[in-house]
């Protein structure tokens, strides 16, 4: 994919950058960082960035994100446009590898542990892309430095990366790529190599920081009018300085300050001095970790919906198996929490943090109506488990909770109207869970109420 390459305007336009994400995308430096504010378009421009060099039949490709179940979205956006763009491209989904007609490969990884940095261990890409670079820690990065290497002659060599405001590696990212130098502006550092003739010398290595804004991506507002307004409803909506200068540091005195006065506020807030809460990715929510041992020892009570939900939350801080977090699926607990997630929200349903309880419900589903992401759902021949089926089975009984059996009996419809019952056709899997994905969340709007915009 050259730069400077002219289109014929008898081939259809797949996609065109906006003018930041040009930006972006054409600079020259071993490492730059697309970051800032949602809805700039930034993991579209790194999933077309991975396509510069597919006419190489030996270039390497690598996209990752922290988790597998984190990838769907950009595998979506990969489906949307590699096929348009070279019609003969195929897609694995067991290998998580597109395998263009050339020959080169684009594959989709993850790096759930810092120990699965071994993983990689002796494999060479050409082309690295984090996508959410804060969810990485500096070990898991800098790992992947020396895994960006040429395969062959004639290929480009560099690592590019996207992220939205807080997570876990906020504080290093913003070290690396903010603080150093105003956007735009390349960061450069000298490195000494000592040579085996005894002599140094002397290496310079360079990155940059892009900034992103809602603003700088005019399609998505044209298509979709009313988003700046659902990101100015958001509680937690940081301005455009907090963006791009600290990268919405994440102490939790801060974030505990934005939070609005009540019972909530007061409880955490008593808990937060006795080291019994955590905050999740984003670095916004907090979740009591052992809330039963809190009660058993200090002996104080709350009302019934919030020492539900906080049961719930210390679930999944301590094993977040339902929010995006862990590719292995256990699939008895993926049954026990789908359920009590929707028990809770037709208990609760003006609890005030109801929608934390729709966005682990929202984990949940994703899995049952996606669940060839999942190495224990789905084996390599497209073969749901007996275990998966079995819970498709008990969730179509439970008439309490009307939208988890809807989903597990359309699920079991559409497994059974498969060839062999197999789910090996990614288009047709991806399509269902789409339907069945929008189908859940309209019922549970009718239901339970809508989550806030």
């Amino acid at each position: 994919m050259n730069q400077s390459c002219e289109i014929s305007p008898t081939v259809p336009v797949v996609w065109r950058p906006q003018p930041r994400q040009a930006e972006f995308m054409r600079r020259p430096e071993p490492e730059a960082l697309y970051g800032g504010a949602a809805g700039g378009g930034k993991s579209d421009a790194l999933v077309i960035e991975a396509l510069r060099q597919v006419d190489i039949p030996h270039y390497r490709g690598l996209i990752l994100r922290k988790t597998y179940p984190q990838l769907s979205d950009l595998v979506d956006k990969s489906m949307n446009y590699y096929r348009r763009a070279f019609p003969g491209a195929q897609y694995n989904a067991t290998a998580h590898v597109w395998v263009f007609p050339s020959g080169a490969k684009i594959y989709f990884g993850s790096m759930q542990y810092t120990k699965d940095r071994t993983n990689y261990q002796g494999k060479a890409f050409d082309f690295i892309g984090f996508d959410e670079l804060t969810h990485f820690e500096w070990e898991e990065y800098s790992y992947m430095m020396s895994r960006n290497r040429p395969t062959g002659p004639g290929t480009r060599v560099y690592m590019r990366a996207t992220t939205n405001p807080g997570g876990a590696g906020h504080g290093w990212v913003k070290e690396r790529f903010i603080t150093p130098a105003p956007p735009g502006t390349p960061i450069r550092e000298e490195y000494t190599v000592h040579m085996p003739d005894g002599t140094d010398r002397v290496y310079t290595r360079a990155r940059v920081f892009i900034p992103s804004s809602v603003f700088d991506n005019p399609a998505l507002l044209e298509n979709d009018p009313d988003y700046l307004a659902s990101l100015a409803a958001l509680p937690e909506a940081p301005t455009e300085t907090e963006n791009l200068s600290t990268l919405c540091a994440s102490d939790k005195e801060a974030l505990l300050d934005k939070m609005p006065e009540g019972e909530i506020k007061t409880q955490l807030s008593a808990w937060m001095e006795m080291g019994l809460c955590l905050h999740n990715a984003e670095g916004t929510y907090f979740f009591v970790v052992d809330y039963p041992e809190y009660l058993a020892e200090y002996g104080q009570t709350v009302d019934g919906a919030t020492a539900d939900f906080l049961t719930l939350a210390a679930d999944e801080v301590k094993a977040p198996t339902l929010v995006e977090e862990y590719l292995s699926v256990d699939v008895e607990t993926l049954g026990q929490r789908a359920l009590a997630y929707e028990t809770f929200l037709s208990q609760y349903p003006d609890f005030a943090l109801a929608d934390k309880v729709r966005i682990y419900w929202n984990g949940a589903l994703s899995k049952l109506v996606y669940p060839t992401l999942y190495d224990q759902l789905v084996d390599e021949s497209g073969q749901a488990s007996a275990d998966l089926m079995a819970l498709y089975q008990e969730l179509a009984g439970q008439t309490a909770c009307p939208v988890l059996q809807s989903t597990a009996q359309s699920m079991l419809d559409f497994i059974v109207a498969q060839p062999d019952q197999s789910l090996a056709d990614s288009d047709q899997v991806s399509q269902n869970a789409s339907a069945l994905a929008e189908e859940a969340r309209q019922m549970a709007d009718e239901l339970y109420g809508p989550l806030p915009q």
